[in-house]
């Protein structure tokens, strides 16, 4: 899946506030990681175990229907967001369709 690389992007994970600019580092570096463990503790088993990949190659293989997408977009947003990946670091995800890839892209933007 491919897009435009914003610069200027900064994650945040949805249905957090951020702290205000008065807080320390290590107070966003907290409410972040809370965010983060909430959004892989509302995924199933499968998906949680997609959501603690830490990098290197990755492929899931499961019957339509399972949630792949979902704990993919998972994965990828608590990626992203943990690591603030940018234009050094990037993240691939390929899937069979355009549509597919669609979907994931949507789903990781609302995790985010």
């Amino acid at each position: 899946m491919t897009d435009e690389f914003d610069p200027n992007f900064t994650p945040s994970i949805a249905g957090i506030d951020r702290p205000d600019s008065t807080s320390t580092q290590s107070d966003s570096a907290v409410v972040r990681e809370q965010a983060l463990r909430k959004l892989r503790d509302s995924l199933r088993e499968g998906q949680q175990q997609m959501a603690d990949w830490e990098g290197g190659p990755l492929a899931v293989s499961a019957v339509p229907g399972s949630g792949k997408s979902t704990g993919m977009a998972a994965a990828a947003a608590i990626a992203i967001a943990r690591y603030r990946l940018h234009s050094r670091r990037q993240l691939v995800v390929v899937t069979f369709t355009r549509s597919a890839a669609a979907n994931i892209k949507v789903k990781i933007r609302e995790n985010l």
